[in-house]
Order: C-alpha cells, then sequence, then structure tokens
C-alpha cells in the first residue's frame, strides 16, 4: 500500500478548495482536477491521521460507477490524462491513483447519507426536524428496517434552507 495522502501539494495548479475529503484544484475554463486523499472526518471535523489507501479506494469506486452509468446520464468525466495536466512527475506522482480530472459543471447542493443503523451523527439527524418519518420508539444504535438514504447538510451551510427541506422530502419519499 502507497504512502497516505492527508492533503495534496500541488503547487503548478491553484487550489480552489479543501473539503472534507477532497482538494480541488483549477486547470482551466472548463477542467478541474480533483484530489480525493485519505483524510477521515466525524462531526465535520478532519482528523489528523489518515487511512492509507482510503482516498484510492474512493476516486475507483466514484470513476467505476461514473463509467458503468454513462450511457444513463451524462458525468463530468473527462478524456484528459494526468500527464497533461500536471507535468511535473513528482506532483504526478503524489496524486495519480488520488485523481480525477473532471469537467466544470453548476454543483447541485445536495448530499445524502446512506445508514443503516442510527448511531453517530445519524442519530442526531434522526431527532432533527429534516429525518425521515420512522418508528416513535427507536433509540440510539437501532437498525433501520431498510437502509434509508437520509439528507445531509453541507459544512459550509450552517442550516437546512428551504431547497434542502424539499430535496430531504423528496429523498425520503422515494427511497425509506
Amino acid at each position: 500500500m502507497s504512502a497516505t495522502l492527508h492533503t495534496s501539494h500541488i503547487k503548478s495548479l491553484p487550489l480552489l478548495h479543501s473539503g472534507k475529503v477532497r482538494d480541488i484544484y483549477d486547470i482551466d475554463e472548463r477542467y478541474m482536477l480533483i484530489v480525493t486523499t485519505d483524510r477521515i472526518s466525524a462531526f465535520d471535523v478532519i482528523m489528523p491521521t489518515p487511512i492509507a489507501g482510503k482516498g484510492i479506494i474512493l476516486n475507483q469506486v466514484t470513476q467505476f460507477w461514473m463509467n458503468k452509468l454513462s450511457h444513463i446520464i451524462p458525468n463530468q468525466l473527462c478524456d484528459l490524462t494526468l500527464t497533461e495536466v500536471l507535468p511535473d512527475e513528482a506532483e504526478r506522482a503524489e496524486v495519480a491513483r488520488h485523481a480525477m480530472i473532471v469537467k466544470k459543471l453548476k454543483a447541485l447542493p445536495v448530499e445524502a447519507i446512506v445508514r443503516g443503523y442510527i448511531i453517530g451523527s445519524g442519530w442526531k439527524d434522526y431527532q432533527a426536524p429534516l429525518a425521515p418519518s420512522a418508528e416513535s420508539n427507536c433509540r440510539q444504535t437501532c437498525s433501520w428496517p431498510i437502509s434509508c438514504r437520509m439528507p445531509s447538510i453541507p459544512r459550509r451551510q450552517k442550516r437546512p434552507s428551504a431547497h434542502m427541506t424539499k430535496t430531504s422530502t423528496i429523498i425520503n419519499q422515494r427511497t425509506c
């Protein structure tokens, strides 16, 4: 297994955003480089110790499903290679299996988490007004009768918006 990648250090491209797991770099007006790191977080706190290989696996899973479903729905994958975008060999080596080059698209400000058990932030979400309806006698660590998609408020958003409430309703009506 390769060394862990907590934070990418690409100097040849401007850093657009560093999130809980991904670092995003600007390539040009049409493309950006997404580096999926090995960082982990809980309750929106980034932990100091990364998990080796986590970013590589997340990156591979994302690429697999984008490729698999591309005939059903277009996505942001593109044909540019890392060599074309990062001519510096050291920069390429640092992020090689962690990176994907994608088209810039307008992001849909929706996040959802699939939960099988009510624990951690899931318990907090279950008690919140956006939570899906469930048995009223459910306690912390209860398992859902089926896995349930629950809306998640992006870290950059302090409180649920009307759009998030509507999204929550749609997600829960169709998946719980």
